[in-house]
């Protein structure tokens, strides 16, 4: 799982810069579209699927762990 968090940040950090900060705007406009109603109503169903089985609950944690690093990492790379 770590491995995972790892491998999707040097992906990030090795994509040239115009595409990184590309990538990065994409994100920020989807972020900003989704109203807190439209989320709350996918939570009980994602809930299900991505935070209660083992390899979730698993991937929460490898996230956790490697989180700061990987924003970091993120950050730089789109400076």
């Amino acid at each position: 799982s770590e491995k995972l968090w790892v491998a999707q940040a040097e992906l990030t950090a090795s994509m040239p810069k115009e595409q990184a900060a590309a990538l990065s705007a994409s994100i920020k406009k989807a972020g900003a579209q989704a109203n807190r109603a439209s989320i709350v109503a996918l939570v009980p169903g994602a809930a299900e699927v991505f935070s209660k089985s083992p390899e979730a609950i698993g991937m929460v944690a490898a996230g956790k762990s490697v989180e700061a690093t990987i924003i970091a990492t993120a950050a730089a790379a789109l400076k």
